[in-house]
Parts: C-alpha cells; structure tokens; sequence
C-alpha cells in the first residue's frame, strides 16, 4: 500500500504558506496546482488554464517535470482538478486556500475523496489555509505534516 502524503499548511495572509508548499511540492514529477486568486507566483513555470477540457488534455499524458496552474474558479474549480487528479493518478495536488472551500464538517465531494483515497492512486496533497478552525477536521487528522505559521 501507498503511503499518505497529505501536507497542511495554515497561517495569516502573506506568511509564506503558499510558497513553503509550492517549493515542497516541486519533490513529485507532476504537481496540479490550484490558484483560486491568479496570483503570478503560483503561475511561475506552470502550464496555466481555466478550461476543463485543456486542464484533462494537459495532465492525461504528463511526464514529469510538469505543472498545471489551474485557475477554475469556486468549488466547481476545486472539484474539477481534484477529479482530474485522482483521475490521473501518480501526482501532487497542490490546494491554495482551501478554508474559502471546507468547513470542520465539511469539504467537497472530490476534494473528500482526494484526501480519504488518494494515496491508493499516488496523490500526494499540499493543502493550504489560512483560518485554522475553517480547516475539515478529516484533513488534519489525516496529515503526516502539518506547518503552522503565525496564525490569529
């Protein structure tokens, strides 16, 4: 059996997070990156689309090195990569805020999926937040690390 690699990253607004978790990331061969703010840093070297289409024909037969800045937009948005990336297996998800998308109780159906089975399809997760008690509970209890910045 795969081993988890489910990585957390929490803390205020410019703590470096995001970039911790981007440079982490560039350990796996193909990272799929999820960049809900456009922001340029999280573009740097990356294939970036907003279509679902492009991001499947992209990430279908990827040889690393290789990364996708996926700007999907919404839940919707996070959905679609996370399908696309158990779909293809063998990769990095790397999730930028995603307490804007989770509650304790609560995450997507795909992103639950993701993190619950994706080891079994060699996913390996970088989530990253910046409101703790906004963070579903299932994704640190099932973190091998988890980073804490300064936080309020």
């Amino acid at each position: 059996m795969k081993r988890p690699n489910v990585n957390v990253y929490v803390g205020r607004m410019a703590s470096g997070k995001s970039t911790l978790a981007r440079g982490q990331s560039r350990a796996c061969p193909i990272v799929l990156a999820h960049d809900p703010n456009g922001e340029d840093e999280a573009a740097a070297g990356s294939y970036v689309t907003d279509h679902p289409a492009e991001l499947a024909a992209l990430v279908v037969d990827a040889r690393g090195p290789f990364r996708v800045c996926w700007r999907g937009t919404g839940e919707a948005g996070l959905e679609t990569l996370c399908r696309v990336g158990l779909a293809r297996g063998d990769c990095a998800l790397l999730l930028d805020e995603i307490d804007l998308f989770t509650a304790p109780g609560h995450a997507p159906p795909m992103m639950y999926r993701a993190l619950h089975t994706g080891r079994h399809r060699g996913l390996s997760l970088y989530l990253c937040a910046r409101r703790p008690h906004r963070l579903f509970r299932d994704a640190t209890a099932l973190a091998t690390t988890i980073t804490v910045f300064h936080s309020t």
